[in-house]
Formats: C-alpha cells, sequence, structure tokens
C-alpha cells in the first residue's frame, strides 16, 4: 500500500512537472503590449482600433493583431513573441455618429519585441485625422 502510495506520488510529480514545462513555453512565446488612447486635449478616447503588423527582417508582413480600447482607453493585447519579427503600431478612432475615422495616431516605426515591450503603458495621443471621399461623375 505504501509502495503503491510513493509510486502515485512520482508519477503525479512528473506529470506537474512536464505540465509546468510546458506552460513556461506556452507563455514564453507571448508578450504583453498595453496602453492607453487619448485625443490631444488628453480625453480618453474609447473604442478606438489597436493595430499591430507583424513583419519579419525582410519587412513582410506576417500577421496582424489587434484590439480595442476599453471606456478609459486603455488596451492590452497579447503580442506572439519572435525575436526576428518587428511590430509596428497603429491606432485610429472612428467617430460612432458619423462612421468616419477622427483620430489616427502618427507614423510609429516598426520595432523589434523588445523595444515594443518597453512601451508598454504608455499613453498615446492620437492627431485629429478627416475622411476624404472623392466622387466621380461622369458628364458626357
Amino acid at each position: 500500500m505504501v509502495k503503491e502510495r510513493n509510486n502515485l506520488y512520482l508519477v503525479l510529480g512528473i506529470f506537474v512537472f512536464f505540465i509546468l514545462i510546458n506552460l513556461q513555453f506556452v507563455f514564453a512565446d507571448t508578450f504583453e503590449f498595453n496602453g492607453t488612447i487619448k485625443d490631444e486635449n488628453g480625453n480618453a478616447l474609447n473604442n478606438s482600433f489597436v493595430n499591430i503588423t507583424i513583419r519579419d527582417n525582410q519587412f513582410t508582413i506576417l500577421n496582424y493583431t489587434s484590439g480595442v480600447t476599453n471606456e478609459s482607453g486603455w488596451f492590452n493585447i497579447s503580442i506572439t513573441s519572435n525575436s526576428s519579427w518587428i511590430y509596428e503600431p497603429s491606432f485610429t478612432h472612428v467617430n460612432t455618429s458619423s462612421n468616419f475615422v477622427d483620430f489616427k495616431s502618427k507614423s510609429i516605426p516598426a520595432f523589434p519585441s523588445t523595444m515594443l515591450q518597453l512601451l508598454a503603458g504608455t499613453t498615446f495621443y492620437l492627431t485629429p485625422a478627416g475622411t476624404i471621399n472623392i466622387t466621380a461623375v461622369n458628364s458626357t
């Protein structure tokens, strides 16, 4: 009975060890990118779109990761990590009554994951933007 219990503890211990090792690899493959989005007057921009373009070292687009800000302008996105990839963030806010973009981030360069992680917790101030609708009419 004691020997069976010791064998059970050994098997459970090995099982838990392998689960912890696998969890380490799962969590090591992502990092968190978060911050707050505001307009130029410091007002929180809720429901703003946060887009991260993921590129390889040849600048080929590999993937996109996106999210939306909450009522206070806060966002938190889990991003797949790879040391050879670069990440290009962009932020936009759409006016819900007109359905047009009214605020946009300035051009933010693409960063390696370590640099993007250093930006976590930053407040990003968006600048006013406009939507141009060009219509052509054939009058002939």
